[in-house]
């Protein structure tokens, strides 16, 4: 999870002509890698619609026949790079990748990037650096992504590099957030996505992930509440719902507030047992009120006995 600022587009300033002359024998290298190996290079058409979509940038606005996009690193100084081979029509791997110098790799990431094609991503499965990037650092989500990493959530409850996929941008420039298409589907598929997401919810709300939030993180945790007690409405598990939200503004009772003060985003199941909620904490407070008055006045009456019988004593 990190901060993402707009991401930097070099331009005619990628680096001295000496480096740039250098990208450009690299890419040769590596154009040619793709060609021996059978790659067919798309049309610019397809090139251009696939840039487009896959990672959110849009070629027209950049005439250089070499694109270097630079991201914020996961790990502080490494550099995480996207080299977009505009006039020759492909897409490179990240130079620091462990699949670097594989050339099937290579062309398995591009026949996937252009032409979709399952064999190939299941050899990008080889290295699944590749695959979470996709994810989260460009938003790019279809059929293969989904089913891969679906499973791999239902497999490894506990890992939450994968369940940290339901945040991140959409598109290159895109502000660092909750997915909520991914997260809906999930939700509608997984059997327990409230014990499952819960504890993720959890570290949203706390340090480092809330420092580093780009989106609206009061209504993208009314939503994931949302979503959740309508899994559990639709399972007949009211119980269920009362304890997440309970559990929720326990340990966040300030979030209830600002809840209200937006009126819970529209969300009417979340309106309502977050109402629930408050009666019951207000129902609690006046018996523990009740309870302590009835003990003090036993108190007293406690003493007044005692006085009195100790009189009659004497």
């Amino acid at each position: 999870m990190r901060n993402q600022p707009k991401s930097q587009i070099y331009g005619k300033n990628i680096a001295t002509k000496k480096v740039t002359d250098n990208m450009k024998n690299i890419g040769n290298e590596r154009k040619l890698l793709l060609a021996e190996s059978g790659f067919d290079f798309p049309s610019a058409q397809e090139f251009e619609s696939k840039i487009k979509q896959v990672f959110g940038y849009d070629i027209k606005e950049n005439t250089n026949a070499i694109i270097e996009v630079e991201l914020n690193p996961l790990i502080e100084d490494e550099p995480d790079n996207l080299i977009i081979y505009r006039k020759d029509r492909f897409v490179d791997l990240d130079i620091h990748s462990n699949v670097y110098d594989d050339k099937l790799y290579l062309l398995a990431f591009n026949n996937y990037l252009f032409y979709g094609k399952k064999s190939d991503f299941a050899y990008m499965q080889k290295d699944l650096y590749h695959i979470y990037e996709l994810v989260q650092d460009f938003g790019y989500w279809d059929d293969h992504l989904k089913t891969f990493i679906f499973k791999k959530m239902k497999a490894d409850e506990d890992n939450h590099a994968w369940f940290s996929i339901f945040f991140g941008r959409i598109g290159i420039n895109g502000k660092w957030k909750l997915r909520r298409n991914i997260f809906r589907q999930y939700c509608r598929e997984a059997e327990n996505c409230q014990t499952m997401f819960m504890p993720f919810l959890e570290e949203i709300l706390n340090e480092p992930y809330k420092t580093k939030y780009e989106g609206n993180l009061d209504e993208d945790v009314a939503y994931i509440l949302e979503l959740i007690s309508k899994k559990e409405l639709e399972k007949e598990q009211t119980p269920g719902v009362i304890g997440i939200i309970s559990d929720t503004y326990s340990k966040h009772p300030e979030l209830l507030n600002r809840f209200k003060k937006k009126n819970y985003y529209g969300y009417e199941n979340l309106k309502f047992y977050s109402q629930y909620y408050e009666d019951e904490i207000q129902t609690y407070s006046s018996f523990c009120r009740l309870k302590s008055s009835l003990h003090s006045i036993f108190t007293h009456v406690s003493r007044i006995q005692y006085t009195f019988s100790t009189k009659l004593m004497v």
